[in-house]
């Protein structure tokens, strides 16, 4: 399924989300942003309220399942990545 994440998400929500699923950690992602720690852990708690999960992995999940994530997939002869989401 897929939803307009700007009408669930606000841009620095989305950001927030992008990063966590890029694999940074909270200090990480408020030295890419420019912001404080507390902020990042403000901007994941909205986006855990919005998307009605308990944490990271359920944020990330619902993301995917809404199309704001996608799963990245190099296609060579070396390797494909698979996600299973359900």
């Amino acid at each position: 399924m897929y939803l307009d994440e700007n009408k669930i998400l606000s841009p620095r929500e989305k950001q927030v989300l992008e990063l966590l699923w890029e694999g940074y950690a909270c200090k990480q992602i408020a030295r890419e942003l420019g912001i404080s720690t507390s902020s990042v852990t403000s901007y994941s708690y909205s986006i855990y309220s919005k998307f009605n999960v308990e944490g990271r992995v359920g944020a990330l999940r619902k993301g995917l399942e809404l199309g704001i994530l996608e799963v990245p997939v190099k296609r060579d002869d070396s390797w494909r990545l698979v996600a299973c989401v359900s």
